[in-house]
């Protein structure tokens, strides 16, 4: 099994017995769990095994979600949702008892093995997650994070409906508080990215992007170039989704229809439920209405044997499908790769016309329809509360002191608001920067890379490039200790958050030779955590000896030296260096186990 987080896994450390089930291997692994392939020894019958990961079992809100998959699953019993046996806690861990299938998931199917999967095949796929997720909507459950990674293509096939740990009944409270989404963005609808509660035409919303990914190969707004989230949140909110043809030609305008109706930014301008979406896709197909009752297993059949599709334009390429019941001569060259077509001129002129309606919608949304904009502050303030980010109100203070000669002259600083991390940034949070990159790990600590730890090793200038990635950017050196004292909520205390540091930050004395979980002790006034001690923190700016002469600075920021300035002190340093006037000067492409760092976003 894999060794995962730097430590061994729950069953690596026991009999690879929990219950009455045997562990034979592992199935996958994910952010925050493990799923294993097992089987109960009374049964003789194999079964997939979900867990959390030792670390989330004590995170209340953690096991909450994780229960919630349980208990909604444990009401659903339908062919198109993955079906839940069992759920129970065993030496204080929690375990799912799932069917275990054999397949792969949609999202893999279109990336890595067809790309665009042409109408004849993918609507039998997307009719089966309709079934589901009505079958889903008619219990009042609402799933609020469909996406093709949540949908998984057996091998025989049937489709199955996953992951529905952030589901809600409708009449059940949000596990979120207000402002705050749960799920991929690109999925989300304007009203979850506006933090409004999510309803069934959220989901329709959610699934109208995914039927647009299976016929286009790509996501609306898709890009070479890694677009910030907080830039996504906005063209969601405030953009029409550009036409799938730009990605892949051959999608008839009755399927460009349904889906621009399935997207539509306002809930009420969208499918009623999901029994009418399914509808209009059968329209398009011309199938009987009895076929509507007919089971999913039947109807795939029936689509396959029906003759009412149009065929795109013919290839040499041959198609193929793992998927298909029945194998369906056709023409479609689903491997092509979109770009590397001849177009033809009324192609090109068809994409500049495109291109202006959606332009002209955009303009048209932003004059005449207040209701689906959001100003640049709002988003804002959308994208820190989803950062778990904190707002530093405008102010001025008096920077440095007459500690040592580094902090001094004091002189007043006047700063715009702000918004900064309330925590380090976390090993998490880095692995996702790395695996968007395809950037290297940094090296790894003594005490392994497990998720909430901060993330050390870093360089200015690694550090830099995530702030960049990330939409945001690395605090001023004013920027922090402002943030450090509290702004204007501040005591003026000699450490973040008040003079008593054993329960404020890790330092040598307390710390133990490690660096420690963030947001482990008390934080300070503006709930901002360990700005005094578990690592250093880089910060923009060039280290200076001393301070510039200037008696009052707005908006200070230092360029252009050979040093750059950390702050906070660290776990592997004494009480004095986590001082919220503490500074010291390194080189930008210095890496070592006591340094990371946090974001800020301008309000402005």
């Amino acid at each position: 099994m894999d060794n995962l987080y730097g430590l061994n896994t729950y069953f690596e450390r026991r009999m690879k017995k929990v219950q009455s089930y045997e562990i034979i291997s592992t199935i996958g692994s994910g952010g925050m769990g493990v799923v294993y392939l097992a089987k109960h020894v009374l049964q003789n019958k194999v079964y997939a095994l979900k867990s959390l990961f030792p670390q989330f079992n004590a995170d209340p809100v953690t096991r909450q979600r994780f229960e919630n998959e349980a208990v909604i699953l444990s009401k659903l019993s339908h062919r198109n949702i993955l079906q839940v046996f069992d759920f129970f806690e065993f030496e204080g861990s929690l375990f799912i008892v799932m069917e275990y299938i054999e397949g792969r998931s949609l999202a893999k199917f279109i990336s890595s093995e067809i790309g665009p999967i042409p109408f004849q095949k993918a609507l039998p796929i997307f009719l089966q997650i309709l079934d589901g997720v009505e079958h889903a909507h008619q219990n009042d459950i609402i799933h609020r994070d469909i996406k093709p990674s949540n949908i998984i293509i057996t091998n025989e096939p049937v489709v199955k409906v996953s992951d529905f740990g952030i589901a809600k009944s409708e009449t059940q409270n949000k596990l979120t508080g207000t402002g705050t989404q749960l799920g991929t963005v690109i999925y989300m609808s304007p009203e979850q990215i506006r933090g409004e509660s999510a309803t069934k035409q959220s989901d329709i919303y959610s699934l109208g992007i995914t039927l647009y990914e299976m016929l286009a190969g790509k996501t609306p707004f898709y890009s070479e170039v890694e677009i910030p989230e907080f830039r996504l949140m906005e063209m969601i909110v405030y953009q029409a989704i550009p036409d799938p043809r730009t990605f892949y030609p051959y999608i008839p305008q009755q399927l460009i229809d349904i889906i621009n109706k399935a997207v539509s930014k306002e809930p009420a301008q969208r499918y009623n439920d999901v029994h009418e979406l399914r509808a209009e896709i059968l329209s398009f197909l011309h199938v009987s209405s009895s076929a509507s009752e007919a089971t999913a297993e039947h109807l795939q059949e029936e689509l396959y044997k029906a003759q009412v599709y149009t065929n795109p334009p013919t290839s040499k390429m041959k198609e193929t499908s793992e998927y298909s019941t029945h194998s369906t001569p056709s023409t479609s060259p689903i491997q092509d790769k979109p770009g590397r077509r001849s177009y033809t001129p009324f192609v090109v002129i068809f994409g500049v016309l495109i291109i202006l309606g959606i332009v002209g919608f955009f303009l048209k949304d932003r004059l005449f329809n207040k209701k689906l904009t959001l100003d640049k502050s709002d988003t804002l303030i959308i994208f820190a509360q989803k950062q778990d980010m904190a707002l530093i109100e405008t102010g001025q203070y008096m920077m440095g002191s007459n500690l040592l000669e580094n902090e001094k002259p004091i002189h007043q600083v006047v700063l715009d608001s702000f918004w900064m991390d309330k925590n380090e940034i976390t090993v998490l949070q880095y692995k996702e920067f790395c695996n968007s990159t395809k950037t290297k790990m940094p090296t790894e600590p003594s005490w392994g890379w497990r998720d909430d730890y901060p993330i050390v090793n870093v360089s200015w200038h690694d550090a830099n490039n995530y702030a960049k990635w990330s939409g945001k950017r690395l605090p001023t050196e004013a920027e922090w200790e402002y943030a450090a004292r509290g702004a204007k909520k501040g005591s003026g205390a000699r450490y973040s958050g008040g003079a008593n540091l054993d329960i404020l930050g890790w330092v040598f004395d307390n710390a133990g030779f490690c660096a420690h979980p963030v947001k482990t002790k008390k934080p300070n006034e503006l709930g901002l955590f360990d700005l005094s001690g578990n690592v250093w923190e880089w910060c923009t700016d060039g280290f200076v000896p001393t301070y510039p002469n200037e008696q009052s600075v707005t908006n200070p920021v230092i360029q252009g030296e050979e040093l750059k300035v950390i702050r906070g002190g660290s776990w592997f340093f004494d009480e004095t260096s986590a001082r919220v006037t503490n500074r010291r000067g390194e080189q930008p492409d210095t890496k070592n186990f006591t340094i990371g760092f946090r974001c800020v976003v301008s309000r402005k």
